[in-house]
């Protein structure tokens, strides 16, 4: 795709475009990597140089005018679907944000796939949590920061990930997976005598918070479906599952 940097003299622009192709580049091989901490080293990196090119774009008052990228989704329907972002590098930074916090949903899901016969005395539970905070945070800062101001710009066929509405949704069930992590830590350290009554309250606190998280997301699925193209089946499941999962934890 053709870029135009007018933040940069005519000798700086090969540079700035070989960065961005090059961090873009390390994007697409790190998010089909198993790897996903690396996924998310490389959009995190990406985020620092698209906020650098935004920042200078403000001078100029252009918004990335003339760059156009393209990106795929799968949270539609469950296939990969390609759109182009052509609302400048302000587009540009919303998607990569959007596989930003994706990416860390994913470290979090890596770090939970540890047994819990050897987590017991880890902190693996701990440690996805917090994860999934920061997902929650970056999905938080799509919504109210990134994506408002981008609304009028849009295309009307346009990528789920360029809604504020399914950002909320991502939002809360990552905040519902926190909360199951702290459940599971809870559990972890429940030694089924000194402070069993004090480990088991807390689970039950836990659960039910959990479950709220995942209500308000299915509450945003069913009163938004129009801003989007479609939802994945197996984002559809997991809401539901994971709501019915921690009211019935709650009260095991």
């Amino acid at each position: 795709a053709s870029r135009r940097h007018e933040c940069a003299s005519p000798a700086e622009r090969l540079t700035v475009d070989d960065k961005f192709r090059r961090a873009r580049t390390a994007c697409a091989r790190a998010t089909t990597s198993s790897d996903a901490a690396e996924c998310a080293r490389a959009y995190e990196q990406y985020l620092l140089l698209i906020a650098e090119a935004c920042a200078a774009m403000r001078t100029k008052d252009t918004g990335g005018a003339g760059v156009s990228l393209r990106w795929t989704s799968t949270s539609e329907d469950g296939t990969v679907k390609t759109y182009d972002v052509a609302c400048g590098l302000f587009g540009e930074r919303a998607m990569a944000l959007a596989a930003y916090a994706g990416a860390l949903r994913r470290v979090a899901r890596d770090g939970l796939l540890v047994p819990v016969s050897e987590a017991a005395t880890s902190t693996a539970a701990t440690e996805a949590a917090m994860v999934l905070r920061r997902a929650a945070g970056a999905y938080s800062h799509l919504a109210d920061k990134v994506l408002p101001p981008l609304k009028s710009s849009l295309d009307v066929e346009r990528a789920n990930e360029l809604t504020g509405s399914f950002a909320n949704v991502m939002r809360l069930m990552s905040l519902g997976d926190a909360q199951g992590a702290a459940c599971r830590r809870a559990r972890e350290k429940w030694d089924g005598a000194t402070g069993a009554r004090a480990h088991w309250t807390l689970a039950m606190k836990l659960h039910v918070s959990a479950m709220g998280f995942y209500r308000d997301a299915d509450v945003q699925l069913n009163s938004n479906g129009r801003d989007w193209n479609g939802i994945c089946l197996q984002l559809l499941a997991a809401v539901v599952v994971g709501r019915q999962m921690h009211e019935a934890e709650a009260w095991l």
